[in-house]
């Protein structure tokens, strides 16, 4: 009998993880991990110079993952909720 021990992962759906247009320029990171559907990822990471920029001058980062790879990206996600009570 195999037991599926339940990961960080599996308590956290859905997620989101998307190539950053300007490649990190604005973000921080290549790529960013949102604890959200896709549909709900602010358009603004998307669009033009200006947008993006101040899209990311202003966000709160505290429920945003951002890294270098897919897998960086989660983790910062990951850490930042798991030190963060009040999440």
């Amino acid at each position: 009998m195999v037991i599926h021990k339940k990961t960080w992962l599996d308590n956290h759906y859905p997620m989101t993880i998307v190539t950053d247009r300007y490649g990190g320029a604005y973000s921080g990171g290549e790529y960013t991990c949102w604890p959200l559907p896709s549909y709900r990822v602010p358009y603004e990471i998307d669009e033009d110079d200006v947008t993006c920029a101040t899209f990311w001058d202003n966000a709160d980062k505290s429920m945003i993952g951002i890294g270098n790879t897919p897998q960086k990206a989660i983790k910062d996600l990951e850490n930042k909720i798991r030190n963060n009570p009040d999440l």
